[in-house]
């Protein structure tokens, strides 16, 4: 029996320096600069020593957790249909956090039952589907198809105690690994039919003003954002990098 040596395509090879120069450029525009906000940057670093002081104090703590999940599941009980309304679930200040850290808690609280009924059960039978199709011999090769359903299993195990799909940076990435597996999945499977002259015509146009739409709600607060920040803390409140989610409570 005879073995080739195995090396990476190229196309994986470009992918990873490009990975590795976005986390050095990231790392170099993160760092402390000669800035007026400097002192804030202090203060925000202070902020995250004393956070990871008391955290490592005591490993058995669930951080508070379980208040949040206890409040969730209040809103569930008096609000099981329609539940409290999206991100409503922070308009219920408190001293831990302004999601439950849980999603399934969180659109249960939301959404509703039922609602949150018809996302997860479908969710869950891709991922049987997926298992079930990487653990035929013609599949299991697929390290591609491997990695993104790990990446899924993952997502949803860290989403019961954490903001996976609250956080823009995280819900972005879960949108783009689902759609890569259903493709990878999908691709020897089902016939491509080419899209009519309307259809592509059409969606490109609505993608672009649901874009244009967006930065118009989101420009004046990016460019207010270092003010509204420092007010906050100026205010009093303690803000604990990098969590600049922070300023997100629903008055």
């Amino acid at each position: 029996m005879s073995f080739r040596k195995w090396s990476p395509p190229r196309w994986q090879l470009r992918s990873a320096s490009r990975t590795t120069r976005a986390v050095t450029l990231t790392a170099r525009h993160t760092a402390p600069t000669p800035t007026s906000s400097v002192s804030l940057r202090r203060r925000f670093l202070l902020d995250q020593g004393a956070s990871v002081e008391n955290r490592l104090s005591n490993l058995a703590t669930l951080s508070g957790r379980h208040e949040l999940w206890r409040l969730a599941w209040i809103q569930i009980a008096a609000h099981p249909w329609l539940g409290i309304g999206p991100m409503h679930f922070a308009t219920i200040h408190n001293d831990f956090g302004a999601h439950p850290h849980n999603a399934l808690l969180q659109l249960a609280a939301e959404w509703g039952i039922p609602a949150t009924l018809g996302l997860v059960l479908p969710a869950v039978a891709g991922l049987l589907v997926l298992l079930a199709d990487l653990r035929r011999p013609a599949v299991s090769h697929n390290f591609l198809l491997v990695c993104l359903t790990a990446s899924l299993l993952a997502a949803g195990v860290q989403s019961m105690v954490d903001g996976v799909i609250v956080i823009p940076y995280t819900q972005v990435w879960l949108v783009l690994i689902s759609g890569w597996a259903l493709g990878v999945h999908f691709r020897d499977k089902v016939q491509i039919v080419a899209a009519s002259r309307p259809i592509r015509l059409v969606v490109p146009t609505l993608s672009l003003v649901a874009l244009v739409a967006l930065l118009n709600g989101v420009y004046p607060e990016i460019l207010n954002r270092a003010e509204a920040t420092k007010a906050f803390v100026d205010a009093g409140n303690r803000l604990v990098p990098p969590r600049y989610w922070a300023v997100g409570w629903i008055p």
